[in-house]
């Protein structure tokens, strides 16, 4: 037997190329077949000059066999690469080795050259993403749907969405987020808060203040807000004696007791929901707005979630001196808050309570006098007190009141600052003190058998010792909160406002001086007899 017909015996071992006794194999023909067919020869020069420069030839039998017997056959490499190309004919082959990997496919394979697919522009059919112009008959493998569209689930602490092509798609959640399948689907999720916080006291001091807010009795003065508009205003904060930051409607503006026009300012209002602790404002929204009202610059404060994922927000509380503002959200059911630093917009933190039931947002947030604490305040009727710094709840208060009898509304928390430490809480149905170092209940007022009048909105006085809230008799009432008796009420005028969650309402508010002389209440203040 030849050299060249032991190649092509040993290399592709193909049948009739010799008998076992040692034979060319010429008797093997079969009758019809022309003798000059019989045992084929591969040239080796001839199948070694089809590669092309950049490539060596393997002639071997371990080689070709890859190539499945088809002539310009390309054999795949380490990462979905072209390492080589078959050449010659079925019955000849030779294996071309490229030098350099065609790392992104191979554009042709000829004598003169190879020609790889520049990487820059490769569409990379089998990296598990449809992309650079791949579609589901081009690279079924990349771009044959694998779930339906607009689906979400978990991957680890991120989240996957499923995209247009079918194909998951990878949305990274926040540092301190992670993905979690809630009572609105699946959302990264603000993480949970571990409890055990220490308590550090409040920050209260028992400074008493140039007047006693239990004499307010007279309206001293009205504020030009009646003029200008017709309409009440909400107080938020005495800017001084004479002027008080209100809300009317959608707008945030400062009006006086006398005939100077008001001074709108740039940041939304937003009815029970907005917060103020001079010089900064704070609007909930998406991205909260905050206002210095000494420089008048207005800042966005950062998204705490996506665009698309669905976001309510509730209200806001505002420490100025920390440089802290709070913001209570629910994103896809789960209630957070959101801790922003005043001079940046910068979220600082996320806290989060979960609880079997609790989808809403706070109704009611408040700082300690010291900043150090932050009180949440749950529709739920569920109260939970963080240590801002150390990010954990202390407190978990559970309020007693019954949902069923008495519908939500009003609901409303703050700490003392003259009396205490205390924080008291008002919900549907009345109020109730609570000594936080002892973290016991001290009284209440209404409750699962009937209804308080400090049930609602309120108003603390700066030291602590008054409340003002609904009157028994009609008006704004002003109690004592160590016993909840009753001073007097005031003969105050209704506040018409539209919350976005309530609508239309009238309501009646309350704001004290921070020297306890005067109260807010619409558009006229009350003062009391000392002078």
């Amino acid at each position: 037997m030849s050299r060249f017909t032991r190649l092509l015996c040993g290399a592709l071992a193909l049948a009739g190329c010799g008998g076992a006794d040692g034979s060319d194999g010429s008797d093997a023909t079969a009758p019809g077949t022309s003798g000059t067919n019989t045992g084929i020869s591969c040239a080796e020069s001839d199948l070694i000059a089809q590669c092309p420069i950049g490539s060596s030839p393997d002639l071997s039998a371990e080689a070709t066999s890859a190539c499945n017997g088809q002539v310009d056959f390309l054999l795949s490499g380490d990462g979905g690469s072209v390492k080589a190309a078959c050449k010659g004919k079925s019955e000849c082959l030779v294996v071309c080795q490229f030098a350099s990997p065609c790392l992104c496919g191979v554009v042709s394979v000829t004598r003169d050259a190879i020609v790889c697919v520049d990487c820059a522009t490769a569409s990379a059919c089998g990296n598990a993403r449809c992309e650079g112009g791949e579609d589901p008959n081009t690279c079924p493998v990349d771009c044959a749907a694998v779930c339906p569209q607009g689906t979400r689930r978990c991957n680890g602490r991120d989240r996957e969405d499923c995209n247009a092509q079918g194909s998951w798609e990878t949305v990274a959640c926040r540092p301190d987020q992670a993905c979690e399948v809630g009572p609105g689907g699946v959302a990264c999720q603000a993480s949970l808060n571990p409890s055990g916080g220490t308590f550090p006291g409040t920050g209260w001091s028992d400074e008493r203040l140039p007047y006693d807010p239990a004499d307010i009795y007279f309206a001293e003065a009205e504020l030009s807000v009646m003029q200008q508009t017709g309409a009440g205003c909400l107080p938020l904060a005495f800017v001084d004696a004479d002027h008080v930051l209100c809300e009317t409607g959608a707008v945030m503006a400062v009006y006086s007791t006398d005939d100077t026009p008001p001074e709108t300012l740039p940041i939304n209002a937003l009815p029970l929901a907005s917060a103020a602790d001079l010089p900064f404002i704070v609007t909930p929204a998406r991205q909260p707005e905050i206002l210095d009202l000494e420089t008048r610059q207005k800042r966005t404060g950062e998204a705490v979630v996506d665009d698309v994922t669905d976001l309510k927000w509730g209200p806001a509380a505002v420490h100025a001196q920390s440089g802290r503002a709070a913001v209570a959200f629910s994103a896809a059911g789960e209630p957070f808050i959101a801790l922003y630093a005043l001079e940046t917009g910068r979220i600082e933190a996320m806290l989060r309570y979960a609880q079997s039931g609790l989808t809403t947002a706070a109704a009611g947030l408040a700082f300690s006098p010291d900043g150090q604490l932050l009180a949440e305040i749950r529709d739920e009727g569920l109260c939970v007190v963080w240590n801002v710094s150390e990010r954990k709840h202390t407190r978990l208060i559970n309020l007693e009141w019954d949902p069923q009898a008495f519908p939500i509304h009003g609901q409303h928390v703050a700490f003392t600052r003259g009396e205490g430490p205390y924080l008291l809480i008002s919900h549907a149905s009345g109020a109730e003190l609570w000594d936080l170092e002892k973290n016991e209940r001290l009284r209440a007022a209404g409750g699962p058998n009937g209804r308080s009048n400090l049930s609602g909105r309120f108003s603390l006085s700066g030291d602590g010792r008054v409340i003002a809230a609904l009157g028994p008799e009609g008006g704004l009432g002003l109690y004592y909160l160590n016993t909840f008796e009753h001073i007097r009420s005031l003969n105050a005028p209704l506040i018409n406002i539209s919350t976005p969650t309530s609508g239309p309402q009238t309501t009646l508010y309350g704001l004290f001086s921070p020297d306890g002389r005067r109260l807010a209440i619409g558009h006229v203040l009350f003062a009391s007899y000392s002078e």
